[in-house]
């Protein structure tokens, strides 16, 4: 006779393998499923798709071209509203000058005196390597008139990068204006002397009705595109000058920083007093 224990292990048993039993018919039929549904061959369906258009690579665009000396960098200003930098160019004489020039112009409706030009030379760190000052040629500038100023290193130039061009001038008191400037060039040439040097000689003649004395001629030296390249000072070879008075004069030209194309001439004076 069987216990109730082991009547219970024989209903287990029994469960075990009525379900092992239906997991095989269900393996069985999920198989033959399976394997009826598969054809017998197989196709391969590609799909081609287009090559997409590949545009030009991106390109940098150019630099713009940086003229004249005041590339990037580089500071011009002025402390006159009538006074305009029009040049400036940088040239070293036979004799190892090295020049900065400027070219200035009178805009405004004064005239304008003791035009100072400050030229400030920078490294490429920003540190000050040379400061240099000049006045301008002409002691007088007119209204519409130009003169040009020559900054000069007579000694070795430090390595720099940029420079800062200052340019400023008083305004001329007409109460205490002595300055003269009645005259005419009536002929000028630009010739060699016996050395082979540019000068310019020429004639000037007094248009006015006093007598002028400390007649001074500067003369603004051009390249053939129309850049400052040098300047001449001299004063005329008669002292004093009457009304209708002329005197010949002889501009020595040293160190021009290229062939010399043309010229402008300024001839001012002082009146002469008893």
């Amino acid at each position: 006779m069987q216990t109730q224990p082991q009547k219970r292990k024989l209903i287990l048993f029994s469960l075990v393998l009525m379900l092992a039993s239906l997991a095989c018919l269900c393996t069985s039929g999920i198989t033959d499923l399976i394997e009826s549904n598969v054809p017998d061959e197989v196709t391969i369906i590609e799909e081609v798709l287009p090559t997409p258009e590949i545009s030009d690579p991106l390109q940098a665009p150019e630099e713009e071209p940086q003229g004249g000396d005041t590339s990037s960098g580089n500071s011009i200003s002025t402390g006159n509203d009538g006074l305009a930098v029009i040049d400036t160019n940088f040239i070293e004489d036979d004799f190892g000058t090295f020049s900065f020039l400027i070219l200035v112009e009178n805009t405004g409706s004064v005239g304008l005196e003791f035009v100072e030009a400050s030229v400030t030379l920078k490294d490429g760190s920003g540190t000050i390597v040379s400061n240099e000052n000049a006045y301008s040629s002409a002691g007088l500038i007119e209204p519409g008139g130009r003169s040009p100023l020559s900054v000069n290193w007579y000694d070795d130039v430090p390595a720099w990068e940029t420079f800062e061009l200052f340019v400023d001038g008083d305004e001329v008191d007409p109460d205490f204006a002595y300055y003269y400037t009645d005259f005419e060039v009536t002929s000028s040439e630009l010739t060699l002397d016996e050395f082979d040097n540019n000068e310019i000689v020429g004639e000037v003649q007094n248009t006015g009705d006093a007598t002028t004395n400390f007649v001074s001629i500067v003369a603004i030296l051009y390249d053939a595109g129309g850049r400052i390249i040098g300047e001449g000072f001299t004063s005329t070879d008669v002292d004093i000058l009457q009304p209708g008075d002329t005197s010949t004069f002889t501009v020595f030209i040293f160190g021009a920083g290229g062939e010399i194309d043309s010229y402008d001439l300024i001839v001012q004076g002082s009146e002469a007093t008893e």
